[in-house]
């Protein structure tokens, strides 16, 4: 689970976003939805200078107003 810090980015589309410019940048699915969206992003390079790819998928929270992010590295 990720916590939105001001100080963490994630590369989208070219541009470092905080968590919650990330989530108001994604396009979110209408209703009542249980998985509000899902995105690949980067984290950063590894040794070799190849881009570090994960997967966050934002969730609804049990309240309806509040969400959830969650972060895999298996992007498969």
């Amino acid at each position: 689970m990720l916590k939105g810090m001001k100080t963490i980015t994630y590369g989208y589309k070219g541009f470092e976003l905080t968590l919650n410019e990330l989530y108001k940048s994604v396009r979110k699915r209408s209703g009542r939805a249980k998985i509000l969206a899902s995105t690949l992003v980067e984290l950063g390079t590894d040794d070799k200078g190849n881009p570090v790819m994960a997967k966050i998928v934002i969730v609804r929270n049990r309240s309806t107003r509040k969400w959830l992010a969650l972060l895999s590295t298996d992007v498969n």
